[in-house]
């Protein structure tokens, strides 16, 4: 997965008051409606989040475009790597909870088939 916040800004100056903006399009590549979906979703669900969209410019592009505005005075960069940071802690309990129910599960299955 690669992150582009600005690729159409070329001026340093501009890019800088962007990057501190309370609206952004960052450009994702190597990611499809997968993370678009998660990212999407969770960003709607916090409560500084007025405006969140992505799309796929083409279906045989590996590229995602994100769209996002917060509460003026925030920074939307800011606000979008928090929404990146919920989903890792998320995705890190659920792999955690799976492992130990699997787990459960195979020993479970191995009282199951010794018994016989």
């Amino acid at each position: 997965m690669s992150i582009n916040y600005l690729k159409e800004v070329d001026d340093p100056i501009t890019k800088e008051k962007a990057l501190k903006s309370s609206l952004i399009t960052i450009s994702i590549s190597g990611e499809d409606h997968t993370l678009g979906n998660l990212l999407r979703s969770r960003l709607s669900q916090m409560p500084e989040v007025e405006f969140a969209s992505y799309s796929i410019p083409h279906p045989s592009l590996s590229e995602m475009n994100f769209r996002l505005q917060v509460n003026e005075g925030l920074v939307a960069l800011d606000v979008f790597k928090q929404a990146l940071d919920d989903l890792i802690y998320l995705s890190k309990g659920i792999s955690k909870e799976f492992n130990e129910k699997y787990g459960q599960f195979d020993t479970t299955m191995a009282d199951t088939t010794t018994a016989d």
